[in-house]
């Protein structure tokens, strides 16, 4: 799997995962793409993923400038998950 370096990292260094970091080669380009995602608040996995998303949140990924979510009805932001 291909991974942001600050992801890969977390699972190496703070869960222990026992992964191999590679550079890439320069001939490989990639852009940024903008990730949405939608997970109904009475799922089996709801807690779990609210977990992991907290962890990114505390560790490293989002900064202080934060976009508004576009929420679909009966839905909870990912971005807010302090609840």
């Amino acid at each position: 799997a291909i991974l942001p370096g600050k992801i890969a990292t977390y699972f190496r260094d703070v869960r222990r995962y026992n992964i191999k970091i590679l550079r890439m080669p320069d001939e490989m380009i990639f852009r940024t793409l903008p990730v949405y995602a939608y997970l109904a608040t009475n799922s089996t996995h709801y807690k779990n993923v609210k977990k992991l998303i907290s962890t990114f949140q505390s560790t490293f990924l989002f900064s202080q400038e934060k976009q508004p979510d576009a929420l679909v009805e009966g839905s909870t932001s990912l971005c807010d998950l302090s609840a």
